[in-house]
């Protein structure tokens, strides 16, 4: 709701801001079970900031800025930095400059997210690895013969199991951890029978 706001905000008083828009998927299918949102999840498009509003189709919003992570976002910082000075009756970064920020945030913005998801999951491995044996349920999201994906919302944590026989997507699959490499960033778990 912030961001929304404040991208009307900034339309309606003119204040140059990263906006973060994103397209619509390919499918206006909107399936409500766990293996088809997955399925939806791999065919979106990934999200741009530009100087310029537009809709944001995974939220479902006509404009939308990012804003309420500056310590974690440089462009969130942007915003706030822009916000101030409005209200200050200060000078403005014009359109330009904040469009050689965005320029300067996208050059890392992908390496910065596979750090966090890296680290996320580093952590995540840390946590089993303290719990040797974990026993857990997943949800059968994708199949590829009997190797298959399933998504552990309890470790926020997807792993490649085997199994024994064919199950339709959406299945519970009672998971066992049967091991971790932390240095290859794998969890090896065993479909428990």
């Amino acid at each position: 709701m912030a961001g929304e706001a404040i991208a009307r905000l900034a339309l309606e008083q003119d204040i140059p801001l990263p906006f973060t828009t994103q397209e619509p998927p390919e499918t206006a299918e909107r399936p409500t079970d766990l293996a088809g949102k997955f399925a939806l999840r791999r065919g979106l498009k990934r999200s741009v900031q530009s100087t310029g509003p537009g809709p944001h189709a995974g939220l479902g919003l006509a404009v939308y800025v990012q804003a309420t992570s500056p310590l974690r976002r440089y462009l969130d910082l942007v915003v706030h930095q822009q916000l101030r000075a409005w209200r200050q009756g200060a000078s403005l970064l014009g359109p330009q400059e904040v469009l050689e920020r965005v320029g300067a945030a996208m050059a890392v913005t992908s390496s910065v997210r596979q750090a966090e998801r890296l680290a996320r999951k580093h952590w995540t491995l840390v946590y089993l690895m303290a719990r040797p044996g974990w026993r857990g349920a997943g949800t059968l999201v994708e199949t590829r013969g009997l190797r298959s994906i399933v998504v552990c919302p309890e470790l926020d944590l997807e792993a490649r199991v085997h199994l024994r026989e064919a199950l339709p997507l959406n299945s519970p699959v009672p998971l066992v951890l049967r091991g971790i490499n932390l240095v290859e960033l794998e969890a090896h778990f065993q479909v428990e029978t």
